[in-house]
């Protein structure tokens, strides 16, 4: 929109910093806004070049053609170690399904949390807490960070009998 998290980054000392809407008014505002940020009028069907530490979709996710695409495509702009902030609602019920849901403003699709996690399967991600509640929006909206899964090593080191087999078998099983 008008560059307000790119301005957020650019004061915590962000390096790089590439903001993206499709309205020229939003960009024109962001720009005087943010003069140290590059402002791009686009869609998200063109990303910037490059790989990004961070990159926040807020509040935009169900507005795509293709949502899943779209995470997907983001992913693929991460650094190894990046994260991608999702804002996002969640349709309520336990069915791996994309819901349609009348909003004030028109009607949209919204995944349920099975959804949300299968569609993210092949990432690390983490709901971390309820957002702001969008006026006119009658789905509770949630942060979720979405990283790209990395090696762990465990290293369990105690006396034979003393559980780690049973510890090893119930979390790798």
């Amino acid at each position: 929109n008008e560059g307000f998290f790119c301005g957020f980054a650019l004061f915590e000392g962000a390096s790089h910093i590439v903001g993206l809407d499709r309205s020229a008014q939003a960009i024109r505002r962001a720009t005087a806004r943010f003069p140290g940020v590059s402002f791009v009028q686009s869609s998200w069907d063109t990303l910037p070049e490059g790989q990004f530490d961070v990159i926040t979709l807020l509040s935009a996710l169900h507005y795509a053609e293709d949502q899943e695409a779209l995470i997907h495509a983001l992913m693929g702009k991460l650094t190894e170690t990046g994260v991608l902030v999702l804002e996002i609602g969640m349709a309520p019920g336990t069915e791996n399904a994309w819901v349609s849901v009348k909003r004030s403003i028109d009607e949209r699709v919204f995944p349920t949390r099975a959804k949300l996690g299968s569609v993210l399967a092949k990432y690390a991600w983490k709901v971390m807490g309820h957002s702001v509640n969008q006026a006119g929006d009658p789905l509770q909206r949630y942060v979720v960070h979405v990283r790209h899964k990395q090696p762990f090593v465990y290293l369990m080191l105690d006396t034979p009998g003393s559980g780690k087999t049973t510890l090893a078998r119930h979390l790798f099983a």
